[in-house]
């Protein structure tokens, strides 16, 4: 049975490798959220087998600059009504 591993700077290559034979469709989901620059990438994420992680819910930590690119895409997108 595989064991959890939680993505982090020192594992990255193997969460990655993990998550695309895991779950290829979210592997590609969340490189092409990376490319576009929407996520920094998976750190804190979990993998585990079914069943074993605790539901907490998600809780996606993105730096100021993932949340600023966000934002400015939201405000374009609205075309600038409302609060920036």
């Amino acid at each position: 049975m595989e064991e959890h591993l939680v993505c982090a700077a020192d594992n990255v290559g193997e969460f990655n490798a993990r998550l695309r034979t895991e779950l290829p469709e979210f592997h590609a989901f969340a490189k092409a959220l990376h490319q576009r620059g929407l996520i920094d990438g998976l750190g804190g994420a979990r993998i585990g087998p079914v069943g074993s992680l605790e539901q907490r819910g998600v809780a996606p930590v993105l730096s100021a600059a993932a949340e600023t690119r966000m934002a400015d895409v939201e405000w374009a997108r609205n075309k600038g009504s409302g609060p920036r």
